[in-house]
């Protein structure tokens, strides 16, 4: 499957049971991309048009080839010397891009983001095309729904793994104002979910 998830689908899944839930049930489907020989400056624009920091890249086809961010953008610029103007998506972009399909289950979902740590995961079609995205948020608004435990302790179990300390070197040490409202956010989720799973626990 081309620019598909890295490991595949069925490797990520086996280490968590399979859940009934669809990422098509949970993934947003308006979802703005940009194009390789956009700039970076218009990727930008297209984030705050937006509301959002992260954007699909694809290309003529509508097919995912990589992935970028607004701290992507803002790192280097900045590295580099150089305008946003003067800088191409496909020069900051993130390859190869982890992704999961459309019809695939939650529990790959999970065992993406936790392998790679990431908050969000472009979801594609059999084809590599670009259908939706699927983020941290939503899922741990999915577990507050659903009243099964084990749902809301892969949430949990999700969220920790993704805010890990990683070793990085000194440029990746400079998060995003985005990135930590981002993470204040999703932490204020995630100690609703505890309390959820203690309610039901205790």
């Amino acid at each position: 499957m081309p620019h598909g998830a890295l490991p595949s689908e069925k490797q990520a899944a086996a280490i968590l049971p399979e859940s009934a839930m669809k990422i098509e049930s949970l993934m947003h489907r308006n979802v703005r991309a940009t194009r390789p020989w956009d700039s970076a400056l218009d990727a930008l624009r297209s984030m705050w048009e937006g509301d959002c920091g992260v954007l699909p890249v694809v290309d003529a086809g509508g097919r995912v080839t990589g992935i970028v961010t607004d701290r992507d953008l803002a790192m280097a610029a900045m590295l580099r010397g150089q305008e946003l103007s003067e800088l191409h998506v496909d020069e900051v972009a993130s390859r190869p891009v982890v992704a999961c399909l459309e019809d695939g289950s939650l529990s790959v979902v999970h065992a993406l983001m936790r392998r790679h740590q990431l908050r969000r995961l472009p979801v594609i079609d059999v084809r590599g095309r670009l259908v939706g995205i699927v983020t941290l948020a939503d899922v741990l608004r999915n577990a507050l729904d659903d009243p099964r435990p084990e749902e809301l302790r892969d949430a949990l179990e999700t969220a920790s793994a993704i805010h890990e300390r990683r070793s990085v070197g000194p440029a990746c040490a400079l998060p995003a104002h985005r990135r930590e409202l981002e993470g204040r956010r999703e932490a204020a989720m995630a100690q609703v979910v505890r309390d959820r799973q203690c309610d039901l626990e205790c």
